[in-house]
């Protein structure tokens, strides 16, 4: 419907059921929100992001068995965006390092999860238009004090340099400062995908795939652990 709110597909996944019936609560009254799921385990929660589309996962940081911050470890970079909850305040500084879209304390109040969900779907607004302006073949990228057109069928791979990029195309590379989630969000996502750290890759330029390291022409690109299931998922596996 026009006007419609776009709304974000979410999981709660905490071992705590008086925490989860909050939680769901608070996400029936925000007109943003849709509750996909409650779990109670992270084991259940990294089974459920592998087979659908989640946007937001409501993560309890102590959990028997797996923990929040290691079902992090096990989807890395390329996971929905997460709102961490836990009793303790000390896990602020592991939130922080982990890039987590926001950190609540136990009990949470109402107003302060409002506020970190209107956060995390300002983001998922600015993402879906950044899909959107996708649908073009080339970008502009600033270099050498001038703008570069660089068209997206000649990318092969793109290697973090620290602060910097360095796109590789089949006739050279282009060296901008930009960070890696900033380029990938600028890229279209049925095309590109992540596969380590420091590399992102154009599907259809592999030739080859040996065991954890991908051939693209001459370049050799490592396959992190961490990017490996989702990685294989994305391209055509028989």
């Amino acid at each position: 419907m026009p006007g419609e709110i776009p709304k974000m597909q979410c999981i709660v996944v905490d071992d705590d059921e008086i925490v989860c019936n909050e939680i769901g609560l608070y996400i029936s009254r925000a007109p943003y929100l849709k509750l996909d799921a409650v779990l109670d385990s992270a084991h259940k929660a990294h089974a459920h992001i592998s087979s659908r589309p989640v946007d937001l996962v409501f993560l309890d940081v102590v959990m028997p068995g797996m923990t929040g911050l290691e079902l992090l470890e096990v989807l890395g970079n390329q996971r929905p965006q997460v709102i961490l909850m836990t009793l303790e305040r000390d896990f602020a500084a592991d939130a922080f390092n982990y890039d987590v879209t926001d950190f609540l304390v136990k009990p949470v109040a109402e107003t302060r999860f409002l506020r970190a969900t209107g956060k995390a779907h300002k983001r998922f607004l600015s993402n879906l238009q950044g899909s959107a302006s996708n649908n073009q073949d080339y970008v502009f990228v600033r270099t050498d004090g001038h703008l570069a057109r660089i068209d997206l069928g000649e990318i092969t791979y793109i290697q973090s340099l620290g602060n910097y990029v360095s796109i590789h195309t089949e006739h050279g590379k282009r060296v901008i400062h930009m960070s890696m989630k900033e380029i990938l969000e600028k890229l279209p996502a049925d095309c590109f995908a992540r596969v380590h750290q420091t590399y992102i890759v154009r599907i259809d330029k592999i030739s080859d795939i040996e065991g954890t390291t991908i051939v693209i022409g001459k370049s050799l690109i490592p396959i992190g652990r961490s990017y490996k299931n989702k990685f294989l998922k994305r391209i055509n596996l028989i």
